[in-house]
């Protein structure tokens, strides 16, 4: 028998509501991001509105993001350690520098923009949540042992301008933990290493999008 969506026994009324849970973690998540100048949801989309959560970072840190490969999120890989679309691919030739919605036009790009898939479980979600209070409740705070902190990754993105773009060409994943070492002393070399390996745009792509980067790996 048919049952209206109102009827909170009805399938489509229960994965509505599922979804919802979704929204209510990630939106509280990008609220306190958003205080700190961190990242925000766009300004067109309602809470609970869609599959997705389209948001970019603000402009403090607009600019810094860089290709790491599979269209992913520099950001949340690096940071959240949440495997993300950048959405690089989605402006059909639209410039993302045209956006407004106080975006800064000398800084932005495609790489500031990411898109949230919410079709996983809850769980996952409500880890990727405390994981971006924790960062953006403190830049100096880390994820997971294999993430960088707020500070250390805009400290990284800087040092990458001044040296070169990684997709410039391939460097050695140890090479490049020394790298990450430089601007994340507390970090561990394997962990540094692992990071590299994370976040080499030449790496072959093995996790679907909007798992934990590390949700099947021990940690280091």
């Amino acid at each position: 028998m048919m049952k209206p969506f109102s009827d909170p026994t009805s399938w489509l009324h229960a994965m509505a509501m599922a979804q919802y849970e979704k929204w209510d973690v990630m939106y509280d998540a990008f609220a306190t991001c958003e205080a700190a100048g961190i990242a925000k949801i766009t300004a067109e989309q309602p809470k609970y509105f869609g599959a997705y959560i389209f948001s970019h970072l603000m402009p403090a840190y607009q600019g810094m993001a860089i290709n790491v490969g599979g269209s992913t999120s520099d950001f949340f890989l690096s940071v959240i350690g949440y495997n993300h679309f950048n959405y690089d691919w989605g402006w059909r030739g639209e410039s993302p520098t045209n956006y407004g919605n106080g975006v800064d036009p000398a800084k932005v790009t495609a790489y500031d923009f990411t898109r949230t898939h919410l079709f996983r479980g809850f769980v996952a979600y409500e880890e990727e949540a405390r994981r971006m209070k924790i960062v953006c409740s403190d830049m100096d705070a880390r994820a997971t042992p294999n993430t960088l902190t707020v500070n250390e990754w805009a400290s990284l993105r800087a040092a990458d301008r001044r040296r070169r773009r990684l997709e410039d060409g391939p460097v050695s994943h140890h090479a490049r933990a020394l790298e990450v070492q430089a601007v994340a002393p507390k970090m561990k070399l394997v962990n540094a290493i692992q990071y590299a390996m994370e976040t080499d745009p030449h790496r072959k792509l093995e996790w679907e999008y909007g798992m934990p980067a590390d949700m099947f790996k021990a940690e280091l």
